[in-house]
């Protein structure tokens, strides 16, 4: 039990990384796009 546990916590860690690079990516994104429209 506890070694799932610490496999489940090792997966959510790595796809909130996944998750924040992404999420940072296209905000950087969308703010240079409505830069250039401004």
């Amino acid at each position: 039990m506890g070694k799932s546990v610490e496999n489940v916590r090792d997966f959510l860690n790595i796809a909130l990384d996944e998750i924040a690079k992404i999420l940072y990516y296209y905000i950087r994104w969308f703010d240079s796009n409505t830069l250039l429209e401004g």
